[in-house]
Parts: C-alpha cells; sequence; structure tokens
C-alpha cells in the first residue's frame, strides 16, 4: 500500500498519474489481500471443522447411560406431585383471602 502512494505521489507530482487511478489500485489491492484473508481463514478451517465432527460422533456413538424408568413409578410421582401441588395452591388462596379482606 505503503509502495502505491509512495510511486502514485511522484507520479501525481510530475503529471503522468491522475489521483483516481491511484485510488482504484489501491483499493482492487485491498480487495484482493482481503479475499486471501478470507481463503486463509478457509483453510485453517477445515480441520478444526474435521476435528469437531470426529468428537460429535464420539459422543454420538457412545451407549446411553440413561435408563427409561418404569411407567408405574412415573404415574405414582405425578400423583404426589398433583397432591402436594393442590395443597401449595389451597394454602396461597387461603392466605390471599385473608389479606384482601
Amino acid at each position: 500500500m505503503q509502495t502505491f502512494a509512495w510511486v502514485g505521489g511522484k507520479g501525481v507530482r510530475n503529471g503522468t498519474i491522475e489521483t483516481g487511478a491511484i485510488m482504484a489500485a489501491i483499493s482492487y489491492s485491498i480487495q484482493i489481500l482481503m479475499r486471501f484473508g478470507m481463503l486463509t481463514n478457509v483453510i485453517l478451517g477445515i480441520p478444526r471443522g474435521q476435528i469437531s465432527a470426529k468428537g460429535i460422533y464420539e459422543v454420538l456413538d457412545m451407549p446411553l447411560s440413561v435408563k427409561e424408568p418404569d411407567q408405574a413409578a412415573i404415574a405414582g410421582d405425578y400423583r404426589q406431585y398433583r397432591r402436594r401441588q393442590k395443597k401449595l395452591f389451597g394454602i396461597l388462596r387461603i392466605r390471599i383471602i385473608r389479606t384482601v379482606m
């Protein structure tokens, strides 16, 4: 970039190059350098993606450690849960009515 500015400055002083031509050359070179940066990021990202995919496959291939519970146990727990909820909301309802009146 500095080379473009240096050579372009001398060219503008001598009257052989216009300022727009210098700006065009600088902007084109910046675009080219940005594309090389993107390409580098893509190339560096491929091995990272492969390693991540291997790790995901390892996790997905592991045997399950969580077992399904019995349906009777679930139903019993749910009944106890509903009883506790009814009792709790009954107590809250009584407290709300007492504070309002």
